[in-house]
């Protein structure tokens, strides 16, 4: 494999990537998002709870940092543009949004990142601790001077724009005893205990949209940030643009557009695929269409944002009310030809990846067409 030819260095070297002053035996996680230009590192360490966890932010092009160690509690790191990187902040429960500057010829050192909004998540129980906070976002967006003629160069009728692709965030929250359990689990290296999950689906311009309005006229390349507005509450931003499931299964593999798939962790041996599409023209059409016949291979549910019943999010152990959530959606479960332990999605297949018996080692792969 040869480096890009136009990348200004072939490989980035860390000499230190997480602090492990007490314990040299802790492996960080990295986690590894590219974006026009940008590619966004986020190294954390792998030990429940711990502290330490860093981001840098590297030029591949020109071959040098935008900005390096930048503190982050959570490894979840995506692009809403390719120079806005939105990071998961799991000690204060909000997303973090932040405007990466290009580099000009005047640049020296690092450029400082300028944090842009911080998006509250609703708040759970104090005694509650996040260990776990993770986002996958779909195809990459493109970059803000060319997306004028994405729809053009694209070989392929009604192809998803960026803007309207779909974020998975995922959640694990532990109580005092569990958290306490896991640590001490991982310093027996034993199995270690899981918390509650939850996911959370948002569309990409639910958060461009609130930042818009800090330059429309130049592009939301900033001129200044007033600290008053820099926090967006929960109950202003999310309600209407979200939805929320329990499990973290719809995050395990990335997003396709406005589609999911549900992958639930631990379930290897698996019949059904679940496929969730948050576009709205589909969900309009398969509400006019929810009495009619469907294939008996198909069950489809429709879940749209002015029904009651289904647009409250409860779960009392970690949410001291209920979450509102109106985000309209299609549930459709497909019966798989054969058994799979995990299915990633195309715009135009479903790719099932099929393991031997002792669902140790990949035997095949099923193509099925949409």
């Amino acid at each position: 494999m040869l480096p890009h030819p136009e990348a200004g260095t072939p490989s980035v070297r860390f000499s230190t990537l997480v602090d492990n002053e007490d314990n040299d035996d802790i492996f960080p996680f990295v986690r590894i998002e590219i974006s026009g230009d940008n590619v966004a590192f986020t190294v954390v360490p792998t030990k429940p709870g711990a502290d330490g966890g860093v981001l840098f932010v590297f030029d591949w092009r020109a071959g040098r940092f935008k900005a390096e160690r930048i503190p982050v509690s959570a490894e979840g790191v995506a692009f809403l543009r390719d120079d806005i990187l939105i990071n998961v902040n799991s000690k204060d429960s909000c997303i973090d949004v932040y405007f990466i500057p290009p580099i000009t010829e005047a640049s020296e050192g690092n450029a400082s990142l300028t944090m842009l909004k911080r998006f509250l998540l609703p708040p759970m129980h104090p005694t509650l601790t996040t260990t776990a906070l993770d986002c996958l976002g779909s195809f990459h967006p493109l970059n803000r001077r060319s997306h004028s003629s994405a729809a053009e160069a694209s070989f392929k009728p009604f192809t998803v724009h960026p803007s309207v692709s779909i974020i998975v965030f995922t959640f694990e929250v532990c109580s005092p005893e569990i958290l306490a359990r896991q640590i001490q689990q991982f310093e027996d290296d034993e199995a270690v205990a899981k918390g509650y999950a939850l996911s959370m689906v948002v569309h990409r311009h639910a958060f461009l949209a609130y930042l818009s309005a800090l330059n429309p006229v130049n592009d939301l390349v900033p001129q200044s940030i007033v600290p008053g507005q820099l926090e967006i509450e929960w109950d202003v931003w999310g309600p209407n643009a979200t939805r929320w499931f329990t499990g973290t299964g719809l995050g395990c593999t990335p997003p396709c557009g406005q589609r999911c798939i549900d992958n639930p962790v631990g379930d290897s041996k698996k019949f059904e695929i679940d496929v969730y599409d948050f576009n709205l023209w589909n969900v309009k059409y398969a509400h006019s269409q929810v009495n009619n016949d469907t294939p008996s291979s198909v069950l489809v549910s429709v879940v749209i944002g002015s029904d009651p019943t289904h647009n409250q999010f409860s779960h009392p152990g970690i949410f001291p009310k209920d979450i509102h959530c109106r985000l309209p959606y299609v549930h459709r479960s497909i019966r798989a030809p054969q058994a799979h332990w995990c299915t990633h999605m195309t715009e135009d297949y479903l790719v099932n990846l099929v393991a031997n018996n002792e669902f140790q080692e990949l035997e095949r792969v099923v193509l099925m067409k949409f």
